[in-house]
């Protein structure tokens, strides 16, 4: 393996090569009933959806690519957001023979880098419950919990945030609004947003 070399997404990587690792990085992901919603995108629905603000980068091993991650700047209306320039990350994998080998942790970090340029408030994300690699990997990065959500998916989300100035909120204040987010949407529904009780 040469050093891996993380870039923005040059000319002669296409969208088509971009939809196919993520498709494989999320394989564990569909064997365990987990549908995520960007690998199963089309390659043109992954490029209409980083848009003409956002940016992709890759992480490359010579000529292979290996990983990827994008954003995208939003305006969003949530607690944690209100009034601010969100950069709204996804896209993210890496090919399963290159986890744990640090090259999620290099990419979040270059994309960091690009996202501090465009003078975003705060970066957001989302993934699934269960998905503890990537929330261990953004929690040593200095994000945090904020909100908890049941989307059409067979699965949960938890959205987590990092300020790039000081954190408005205190810890304990981001902590409570998780939790009680978490238990309202577990109550309410059950995976799939299917309501648990019908009138």
């Amino acid at each position: 393996m040469e050093k891996i070399v993380v870039k923005e997404k040059p000319e002669n990587i296409s969208w088509d090569e971009i939809h196919d690792l993520l498709w494989t990085a999320h394989a564990k992901n569909r064997e365990a009933g987990m549908y995520m919603k960007a690998p199963a995108m089309s390659s043109e629905e992954m490029k209409a959806h980083v848009g003409e603000n956002g940016k992709c980068f890759v992480a490359m091993d010579g000529e292979k690519l290996v990983g990827t991650c994008s954003f995208k700047i939003v305006c969003k209306n949530k607690w944690y957001a209100k009034g601010c320039k969100v950069a709204y990350c996804m896209l993210e994998g890496v090919l399963p023979e290159y986890q744990g080998r640090g090259v999620y942790s290099q990419l979040i970090t270059f994309r960091e880098e690009h996202i501090r340029q465009c003078h975003a408030d705060l970066m957001e994300m989302n993934t699934a419950e269960h998905n503890l690699p990537v929330q261990k990997a953004l929690l040593r990065k200095g994000w945090t919990y904020v909100d908890f959500i049941a989307y059409k998916t067979t699965h949960y989300s938890v959205v987590m945030v990092k300020w790039l100035n000081d954190c408005p909120f205190s810890k304990w204040k981001c902590w409570w609004m998780f939790t009680s987010n978490k238990w309202k949407e577990k109550i309410k529904y059950k995976p799939g947003r299917v309501k648990r009780f019908k009138k």
